[in-house]
């Protein structure tokens, strides 16, 4: 399976949680002149997250504040299916944790 051909499948299985979480979603490609990558953005709560896909596997995890503070940064190589949603689930998490409004 192409790896990027998960991405909407985990981005609808995640859409309990995003709804939840108040997030914005949005996925698109994003040509560069020797790549294309499949990107997934993130917005709510004083938060910007996005993650890369590239064609050879190297996924690239951020998210920024209010402030354009880096709060969340990881890029490793994925393989398999498993090792997506993984890293995509780990990044969720820090993403929700930084995006919750401080009491």
């Amino acid at each position: 399976m192409d790896l990027s051909s998960h991405l909407p499948e985990w981005i609808k299985s995640k859409s309990k949680i995003f709804s939840s979480e108040n997030f914005l979603v949005s996925a698109r490609d994003i040509v560069d002149a020797e790549s294309v990558a499949r990107c997934i953005e993130l917005r709510g709560n004083s938060l910007h997250a996005r993650a890369l896909l590239w064609g050879d596997g190297r996924l690239e995890l951020e998210a920024t504040n209010e402030q354009s503070v880096l709060v969340v940064q990881s890029s490793r190589t994925v393989r398999a299916v498993w090792e997506l949603d993984d890293s995509l689930n780990w990044w969720l998490s820090e993403v929700a944790i930084y995006s919750s409004p401080k009491l």
